[in-house]
């Protein structure tokens, strides 16, 4: 082992950016290594609350192996797992056989657990062997929550055991057949609305009932202001609720699906543009506290159908923070929040000392906000292309990672 030396590098603290030079130790070489940052950025690993790798069951589609890749090559060093693999991830047994997978790679992968058997809304899952097993937290990923008489049993069972809830909310009921968000557009358009009010009457709900047996609760994939102030609100009465936004509600809205790209189609829908502008508002005011970006791979078969009849879902572990940087000139600002956001307080979360960690121990992300990169197909892991960003020109690029006590470069 040698020491790295990576010398007059932007490095994000929790007070702001420094410039200074970074030593670590690298098991890679006996040779000491000195790299130039001028201009770059050690940064630490991003983490995302919400990801889709398809294993156990659907790796065909995609595997852990191809998500731990995108990982990588995102500057991503943390995930959990969306329960509903086939089989949903309801009993201990695909709990353990994630973990077991997981252990091999070198990245914190977290399994989730289911909140009812096969998330069909009617029978409580097994949490208390799946916490035996190392899951500690337990969501609906993207399909409907429960009803609330099912879900008020969901909660006081968690509570019971002291874990965390990650409610996606909405309600079958309400939503229907919901495609975009509902409004004039929606009707130009000719395609089922998903209206506002689905959203924040599932947020109420699973507020109520949060305040009702004091589980841990936090909601997925906020896209309202109204929701937001509304979370904030049970904050202040002392319920333990967290939350998060996707990036692509804050720079995105649903003029975006007026060429119908079918990458575009997302859960919960892009909101309207009064709606986009009060959410990046909210993030501006550091009112947002956590992004998940909610990588959801979908194979090509399923995105090359007419917009109504294409799967949901977008890639976004790779491209992540150099999509999301472009919507501000004050690149440091708009970067410090980004990773406030999206690294250290979602590892707050995940129980980490620090924002610089996996598994145990000291890492991090050196990038190169000058290098280029055109998307295309070869740019995402495994054989899916499902971005919005395809055709576009992007800068910021992972140039190295060190992890597990190596530097390791360059990344795809």
């Amino acid at each position: 082992m040698s020491n790295l030396f990576i010398k007059n590098v932007r490095t994000w603290t929790p007070t702001g950016f420094k410039t200074q030079d970074i030593e670590l130790h690298n098991e890679n070489t006996e040779s000491p290594l000195e790299i130039d940052g001028t201009g770059k950025y050690w940064l630490p690993p991003l983490v995302e609350l919400f990801a889709d790798f398809k294993e156990p069951g659907l790796e065909h589609i995609y595997s852990l192996h191809e998500g731990a890749e995108a990982m990588l090559s995102g500057g991503f060093g943390s995930v959990i797992l969306d329960p509903n693999t086939h089989p949903v991830a309801d009993q201990q047994e695909v709990i353990q056989w994630i973990q077991t997978q997981t252990q091999k790679l070198e990245l914190d992968i977290y399994p989730c657990g289911a909140l009812t058997k096969d998330q069909k809304g009617v029978h409580l899952a097994e949490m208390s062997s799946m916490q035996s097993e190392g899951a500690q937290f337990f969501s609906n990923g993207v399909r409907p929550m429960p009803t609330a008489p099912i879900l008020r049993s969901v909660f006081e069972y968690a509570k019971q055991l002291d874990v965390e809830l990650m409610v996606f909310p909405w309600q079958q009921d309400i939503c229907g057949s919901g495609l975009v968000h509902e409004d004039s557009l929606s009707s130009i358009l000719g395609l089922q609305g998903w209206p506002s009010a689905a959203e924040r009457i599932s947020v109420m709900t699973a507020l109520e009932l949060a305040e009702l047996t004091g589980v841990k609760l936090h909601l997925r994939q906020l896209t309202l202001a109204s929701s937001i102030e509304l979370v904030e609100r049970y904050q202040k009465k002392g319920v333990k609720v967290s939350f998060d936004v996707n990036p692509a509600h804050i720079h995105r809205n649903n003029e975006h699906l007026l060429k119908l790209d079918v990458n575009d189609k997302i859960i919960p829908p892009l909101r309207g543009i009064k709606d986009q502008l009060e959410v990046y508002e909210l993030f501006q005011q550091g009112r947002i506290p956590i992004l998940s970006s909610q990588h959801r791979p979908v194979l090509p078969e399923f995105k090359n159908e007419a917009f109504g009849d294409s799967k949901p879902g977008n890639l976004s572990l790779e491209l992540c923070l150099p999509n999301f940087i472009q919507i501000s000139d004050d690149k440091e600002k708009i970067l410090n929040q980004f990773i406030i956001s999206h690294s250290h307080n979602p590892s707050i979360k995940l129980g980490k000392k620090s924002a610089f960690e996996i598994k145990g121990s000291y890492a991090g992300f050196l990038w190169d906000p000058e290098s280029v990169q055109e998307v295309n197909a070869g740019t995402f892991a495994g054989n899916v292309d499902n971005s919005n960003e395809l055709g576009n020109i992007l800068k910021w690029k992972v140039e190295a990672a060190y992890l597990n006590n190596s530097f390791k470069m360059p990344i795809k």
